[in-house]
């Protein structure tokens, strides 16, 4: 499940939400996993505590950002690291290597030659306490389209960028773990852009190559990729399907740049549609809905 709090009261917003969604039925259960986004050390502990006291279950920081988040600045290039996750103690427990993957890109391709920002994605393992099911991390937040110096450079590089830490969970992570990457890709799938569906379930071209090359990288069907996207696998059916997973409130969001992939059976998956607050409502959270997936566990 990943979202993005930045603050006290969003914090406390976000934890209620959840709390609210397993109570009406709409997500299954009190989440395992959280892969946060946009977040600094104080944030994630007190999202930690706030989801305590909304769920009755003790959330757990596996791995989390510094207080600043710009671990490094130098002449060349900032250091940015604002990805966490966090684990419900009760049912998950961490094993393992953990630390941060740095996604890179060169001042020529930064807009206006401005000093490139990598971001560093969190990555860590976990398993079950009851049934040993494992599952191998990360939470993504990549360089937004508008810091690089095209929309066709951002697309190459975010490929490379998606590329890099499927084959990085693979290596770090040989055992058969469940492996799982999501976050603020800030990628949208289809290469051809639309707004009416907002994403074509067969994108444009259709078949193989109308999807952008982050989307493909972790898709495709070789090892160690083979990944789904998880609201794509259970709402890509028809733009109309596709197009309800836009709901925001009362409204439509303009594109789906928040992605659950992972080498699972999906049972379940979706953007939280119902939330429609903006920036100033009292229940607001985030500019992003969150999105979550349930996983069949292996051998079921």
């Amino acid at each position: 499940m990943p979202s993005d709090v930045q603050n006290s009261s969003e914090m406390r917003h976000f934890a209620t939400r959840i709390r609210d969604l397993v109570q009406a039925g709409t997500m299954p259960y009190a989440p395992d996993v959280l892969l946060l986004q946009e977040v600094a050390s104080f944030s994630t502990t007190k999202l930690a505590r706030f989801l305590k006291d909304a769920t009755g279950y003790t959330y757990a920081i596996l791995i989390g950002p510094e207080l600043n988040p710009i671990v490094k600045d130098t002449a060349e290039h900032q250091i940015v690291r604002d990805t966490a996750i966090l684990i419900n103690a009760a049912t998950m427990e961490g094993i393992g290597r953990k630390g941060f993957i740095t996604s890179r890109y060169g001042a020529d391709e930064s807009r206006n030659a401005a000093k490139p920002r990598w971001k560093q994605q969190a990555f860590a393992a976990v398993q079950e306490k009851s049934g040993g099911f494992s599952l191998a991390l990360a939470s993504v937040h990549f360089t937004p389209t508008e810091e690089m110096a095209s929309e066709a450079a951002a697309f190459a590089r975010k490929g490379q960028w998606a590329d890099a830490i499927a084959r990085h969970l693979s290596e770090t992570f040989p055992k058969q773990h469940t492996r799982v990457v999501g976050g603020h890709f800030n990628n949208r799938r289809c290469l051809t852009k639309t707004t009416d569906p907002p994403e074509q379930a067969d994108c444009n071209p259709p078949g193989p190559g109308g999807e952008t090359p982050f989307w493909t990288a972790l898709t495709q069907a070789v090892a160690p990729f083979r990944y789904q996207d998880s609201v794509f696998a259970i709402h890509g059916t028809s733009d109309a399907t596709l197009k309800d997973q836009y709901r925001r409130g009362d409204g439509f969001t303009k594109k789906r740049i928040d992605f659950v992939f992972a080498r699972a059976k999906i049972v379940s998956a979706a953007h939280d549609t119902a939330y429609g607050a903006t920036r100033g409502d009292t229940d607001f959270i985030s500019e992003h809905r969150l999105v979550w997936a349930q996983l069949q566990r292996r051998g079921t």
